[in-house]
């Protein structure tokens, strides 16, 4: 029974002095965890002192908070009494929970395969370290127009029966199907204001601030979060903040600690910009380099291998991952080497892309590339090479193709005019001696201007039959 306390436990507390006094802890419900209680006084009748015991505590409106708890046995007016002095805590504890869910989220995201994936992570991570019994993701779409339901999300099953979970599973299948506009539903909001936001119950929510309150009501679900992924848009003309994605989080039951949850969930949400945005990136480059048919290396202005992107990797004279820290000079023989670390230093030297052409011996068969060495930095460039074999055939089938009916043209004993359709005559080289002098030139004259006028039209008729 506590006998005296002070302002500040009052305060922490939110009881008044009058409400504590004569009163025992377990009758002011302030234990949360009732072990704590016994190990307490376990310790204190071992020792008879107790030193930085940390424990939560339950104040009157229901919150939970921390503290460290020195107490020592005491004797006033031959009775045993609990000299106890508590300080609050709270604030360092969830510094430290935010920085640990922080790290455990951070480090899930950057082992993620891409970045639908690493939403999952984050959905499932605050779920699990917060008590949210659901979780989604909503993303922009292309247009900007709207948000759409990304397909990753996570449901809790402990603890929760069956016919709950299917509530759930049509809960997730209507929101898949919908388009939330700026400003409209909680995630819609979200995204539009750029401000977390949460809500006690959305389930007693107008379907105009929750337009899934009836599904909401349906599952069972009570309160809801949602926290935007913001970055900086570096696209725009003056960098501004971008919301890259909108976390929902949903919890079957009404908590007193929403609030504090809220608090933890869009402290950490503020700080997932950037590495999801790496993640997004990193996602749509792997994207861009599968739909690419070129080969891409960094090399240094010494010749090493950096990089070699994932692309055409048919192209490259060795395995990518044999090539990284190999030269030129070990991978090609001296005199084309030579030749690759001339462009190279070229490149770096006008800052400017240097374009070439070059064939090599792959598989067993020539391959004509065309490259492009472009400076990066001061000592590194980038190489873009793409397979023209196909061109060359080509080229080399129509210049012999030309050559054959060059030798045709000279054979031949016929005269070979072709005229335009505005009747300006070209002459193909083949006995033109035989048809005007060698000092008349009809080439841009009409067939009228350079023959008979009777000639000419009985020619013209012939043409237009």
């Amino acid at each position: 029974m506590d006998i005296e306390v002070n302002d500040t436990f009052c305060n922490f507390t939110g009881y008044t002095r009058a409400e504590i006094i004569g009163h025992t802890a377990n009758e002011l419900n302030l234990w949360v965890n009732p072990e704590d209680r016994l190990q307490l006084f376990r310790l204190l009748t071992n020792d008879g002192l107790l030193r930085n015991y940390e424990f939560d505590f339950r104040t009157k409106s229901g919150l939970v908070r921390t503290a460290l708890l020195s107490a020592e046995v005491i004797n006033i007016g031959g009775e045993e009494c609990l000299l106890a002095i508590s300080n609050d805590i709270t604030k360092r504890k969830r510094a430290e929970e935010e920085i640990k869910l922080l790290l455990t989220i951070t480090q899930a995201i950057n082992e993620a395969a891409d970045f639908q994936t690493a939403l999952g992570v984050a959905l499932r991570q605050v779920c699990e370290s917060t008590g949210w019994h659901y979780g989604e993701a909503w993303i922009p779409r292309a247009d900007g127009k709207g948000l759409q339901c990304s397909p990753t999300w996570y449901c809790s099953h402990t603890g929760i029966d069956e016919t709950v979970v299917t509530a759930l599973e049509e809960f997730r299948e209507y929101s898949q199907g919908i388009i939330l506009l700026p400003d409209k539903d909680l995630p819609g909001r979200v995204w539009y204001r750029g401000q977390p936001e949460w809500m006690a119950d959305v389930s007693a929510e107008s379907n105009g601030s929750f337009l899934r309150a009836q599904l909401a009501k349906n599952c069972g679900i009570k309160a809801g979060v949602a926290v935007p992924i913001i970055v900086e848009d570096q696209s725009a003309e003056i960098p501004k903040p971008k919301v890259l994605a909108v976390l929902a989080f949903f919890m079957l039951s009404s908590c007193p600690e929403v609030e504090r949850i809220f608090k933890l969930v869009s402290a950490v949400a503020a700080q997932l910009g950037t590495v999801m945005q790496q993640k997004q990136s990193t996602a749509e480059l792997r994207g861009l380099f599968a739909a690419m048919t070129d080969a891409i290396v960094a090399i240094d202005a010494q010749g090493h291998y950096l990089k070699v992107a994932p692309t055409s990797p048919e192209f490259l004279s060795q395995p990518a991952s044999e090539l990284i820290g190999k030269t030129l000079h070990e991978v090609f023989d001296l005199q084309r080497a030579d030749m690759f670390m001339k462009q190279i230093g070229e490149a770096l030297k006008t800052k400017q892309t240097i374009q070439f052409e070059y064939s090599l011996n792959i598989s067993e068969q020539e391959v004509w590339l065309t490259s492009s060495i472009s400076p990066i930095s001061e000592d590194a460039v980038i190489w873009v090479s793409r397979d023209i074999t196909t061109r060359k055939l080509l080229e080399e089938k129509l210049r012999s193709s030309e050559g054959k009916m060059r030798g045709v043209f000279e054979a031949m004993t016929d005269i070979v005019l072709v005229i335009d359709k505005e009747k300006n005559i070209e002459v193909a080289p083949t006995s033109p001696d035989r048809l005007y002098g060698a000092d008349a030139d009809p080439i841009g004259q009409t067939i009228k201007q350079f023959f008979q006028e009777k000639t000419a039209a009985t020619w013209w008729g012939k043409v237009e039959l």
